[in-house]
Protein backbone atom coordinates (compact mmCIF):
# COMPACT_ATOMS: atom_id res chain seq x y z
CA UNK A 1 0.00 0.00 0.00
CA UNK A 2 1.16 3.74 -1.00
CA UNK A 3 -0.27 5.88 1.20
CA UNK A 4 0.98 9.63 2.05
CA UNK A 5 -1.07 10.29 5.12
CA UNK A 6 -2.64 8.36 8.20
CA UNK A 7 -5.64 8.97 6.80
CA UNK A 8 -5.00 7.38 3.66
CA UNK A 9 -4.94 3.99 5.27
CA UNK A 10 -8.93 4.23 6.17
CA UNK A 11 -9.76 4.77 2.66
CA UNK A 12 -7.11 1.15 1.74
CA UNK A 13 -9.43 -0.79 4.54
CA UNK A 14 -12.81 1.08 3.75
CA UNK A 15 -12.78 0.65 -0.12
CA UNK A 16 -9.92 -1.51 -0.87
CA UNK A 17 -7.82 1.29 -2.68
CA UNK A 18 -7.89 4.72 -2.22
CA UNK A 19 -11.49 6.24 -2.71
CA UNK A 20 -10.49 8.70 -6.13
CA UNK A 21 -8.69 6.23 -7.42
CA UNK A 22 -9.34 2.51 -8.42
CA UNK A 23 -6.15 0.38 -8.39
CA UNK A 24 -4.17 -0.67 -11.38
CA UNK A 25 -5.66 -3.25 -13.90
CA UNK A 26 -2.24 -4.51 -13.94
CA UNK A 27 -2.23 -5.33 -10.27
CA UNK A 28 -1.84 -9.23 -9.31
CA UNK A 29 -3.35 -9.08 -5.93
CA UNK A 30 -6.25 -6.59 -5.41
CA UNK A 31 -7.16 -5.50 -1.61
CA UNK A 32 -10.69 -6.29 -0.53
CA UNK A 33 -13.15 -3.69 0.39
CA UNK A 34 -13.93 -3.86 4.07
CA UNK A 35 -16.47 -1.04 4.95
CA UNK A 36 -19.70 -3.39 4.08
CA UNK A 37 -17.72 -5.73 6.72
CA UNK A 38 -16.13 -4.26 9.90
CA UNK A 39 -17.99 -1.23 11.91
CA UNK A 40 -16.28 1.97 12.20
CA UNK A 41 -14.89 0.73 15.72
CA UNK A 42 -13.30 -2.18 14.24
CA UNK A 43 -11.98 -0.54 11.06
CA UNK A 44 -10.28 2.24 13.44
CA UNK A 45 -8.81 -0.87 15.68
CA UNK A 46 -7.59 -2.09 12.48
CA UNK A 47 -5.92 1.15 11.22
CA UNK A 48 -4.15 1.78 14.58
CA UNK A 49 -2.44 -1.91 14.01
CA UNK A 50 -1.55 -0.77 10.54
CA UNK A 51 0.15 2.40 11.62
CA UNK A 52 1.99 0.81 14.78
CA UNK A 53 3.36 -2.26 12.44
CA UNK A 54 4.63 -0.12 9.99
CA UNK A 55 6.15 2.55 12.42
CA UNK A 56 3.99 6.02 11.43
CA UNK A 57 4.87 8.98 12.54
CA UNK A 58 8.00 7.64 13.90
CA UNK A 59 10.90 10.35 13.81
CA UNK A 60 13.28 9.95 10.93
CA UNK A 61 15.59 11.53 13.11
CA UNK A 62 17.58 11.82 16.79
CA UNK A 63 17.77 9.78 20.02
CA UNK A 64 13.83 8.46 19.18
CA UNK A 65 14.54 6.95 15.37
CA UNK A 66 17.88 5.51 17.17
CA UNK A 67 15.91 3.54 19.43
CA UNK A 68 13.34 2.24 17.39
CA UNK A 69 16.64 0.98 14.66
CA UNK A 70 18.11 -0.54 18.13
CA UNK A 71 14.35 -2.73 19.05
CA UNK A 72 14.28 -3.53 15.67
CA UNK A 73 18.41 -5.00 14.77
CA UNK A 74 17.37 -6.67 17.96
CA UNK A 75 14.31 -8.17 17.91
CA UNK A 76 12.58 -6.59 20.88
CA UNK A 77 9.17 -6.42 19.31
CA UNK A 78 9.14 -10.18 18.96
CA UNK A 79 8.52 -10.53 22.52
CA UNK A 80 7.21 -7.52 23.81
CA UNK A 81 4.07 -7.36 20.65
CA UNK A 82 3.49 -4.90 18.42
CA UNK A 83 4.65 -1.50 19.08
CA UNK A 84 5.42 -3.05 22.07
CA UNK A 85 2.15 -3.57 23.23
CA UNK A 86 2.77 -6.69 25.53
CA UNK A 87 0.51 -9.56 25.85
CA UNK A 88 2.53 -12.41 24.03
CA UNK A 89 2.11 -15.75 26.37
CA UNK A 90 4.64 -16.38 28.84
CA UNK A 91 3.88 -19.24 30.93
CA UNK A 92 4.79 -19.59 34.47
CA UNK A 93 5.35 -15.95 34.71
CA UNK A 94 3.02 -14.10 37.51
CA UNK A 95 0.64 -12.50 34.83
CA UNK A 96 0.81 -15.34 32.01
CA UNK A 97 1.91 -12.86 29.18
CA UNK A 98 5.33 -10.73 28.24
CA UNK A 99 4.66 -7.29 29.54
CA UNK A 100 4.65 -4.68 26.98
CA UNK A 101 5.55 -1.09 27.58
CA UNK A 102 2.49 0.47 26.90
CA UNK A 103 0.01 0.87 30.01
CA UNK A 104 0.35 -0.52 33.12
CA UNK A 105 2.73 -3.11 33.33
CA UNK A 106 5.87 -0.77 32.34
CA UNK A 107 5.25 1.65 35.43
CA UNK A 108 4.92 -1.48 37.70
CA UNK A 109 7.65 -2.64 36.22
CA UNK A 110 10.31 0.05 35.51
CA UNK A 111 10.18 2.37 38.46
CA UNK A 112 12.70 5.07 37.36
CA UNK A 113 15.99 5.44 34.58
CA UNK A 114 18.14 3.28 36.60
CA UNK A 115 15.92 0.16 36.97
CA UNK A 116 15.28 0.49 32.89
CA UNK A 117 19.16 0.13 32.55
CA UNK A 118 19.96 -2.38 35.33
CA UNK A 119 16.61 -4.25 33.27
CA UNK A 120 18.45 -4.55 30.13
CA UNK A 121 21.85 -4.78 31.51
CA UNK A 122 20.63 -7.79 33.11
CA UNK A 123 17.80 -9.06 32.33
CA UNK A 124 15.84 -8.49 35.74
CA UNK A 125 16.32 -5.99 38.40
CA UNK A 126 17.60 -6.11 42.01
CA UNK A 127 14.14 -5.15 43.51
CA UNK A 128 12.82 -8.31 42.14
CA UNK A 129 16.22 -10.25 42.63
CA UNK A 130 15.44 -9.63 46.46
CA UNK A 131 11.86 -10.11 47.10
CA UNK A 132 11.26 -13.99 47.56
CA UNK A 133 7.72 -13.84 45.55
CA UNK A 134 9.13 -12.05 42.23
CA UNK A 135 12.09 -14.29 42.34
CA UNK A 136 9.64 -17.32 42.39
CA UNK A 137 8.00 -16.00 39.17
CA UNK A 138 11.10 -14.35 37.17
CA UNK A 139 13.19 -18.14 37.69
CA UNK A 140 9.91 -19.97 36.17
CA UNK A 141 8.84 -17.70 33.41
CA UNK A 142 9.23 -19.95 30.21
CA UNK A 143 10.49 -16.41 28.60
CA UNK A 144 13.05 -14.81 30.15
CA UNK A 145 14.41 -11.31 29.44
CA UNK A 146 18.22 -11.67 27.85
CA UNK A 147 20.57 -9.57 29.78
CA UNK A 148 22.37 -7.08 26.65
CA UNK A 149 25.06 -5.80 29.04
CA UNK A 150 27.97 -6.72 26.64
CA UNK A 151 25.67 -6.34 23.53
CA UNK A 152 24.14 -2.51 23.99
CA UNK A 153 26.14 0.25 25.73
CA UNK A 154 24.89 2.34 27.98
CA UNK A 155 24.06 5.17 25.31
CA UNK A 156 22.26 2.51 23.09
CA UNK A 157 20.00 1.52 26.28
CA UNK A 158 19.68 5.55 26.75
CA UNK A 159 17.89 5.20 22.92
CA UNK A 160 15.86 2.51 23.46
CA UNK A 161 14.28 4.52 26.51
CA UNK A 162 13.85 7.48 24.72
CA UNK A 163 11.85 5.34 22.04
CA UNK A 164 10.02 3.69 24.32
CA UNK A 165 9.04 6.65 26.41
CA UNK A 166 8.02 8.07 23.10
CA UNK A 167 5.70 5.50 22.61
CA UNK A 168 4.17 5.54 25.65
CA UNK A 169 3.54 9.39 25.09
CA UNK A 170 2.44 9.48 21.96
Amino acid sequence: MYIKDKDQVDEYIKYGHLKDKEPPASQLIIMPAFESRLSNSEILILKAYVLAVNYWGAPAKGEVAEGLDLVLRHGCFSCHGVAGSGGKTNPGSLTGYIPGWLGNDFKELVKNDDEFVEWVQKGTISRFENNAAARYFMKRQTIKMPAYKNILSKESISKLHAYINWQRIK
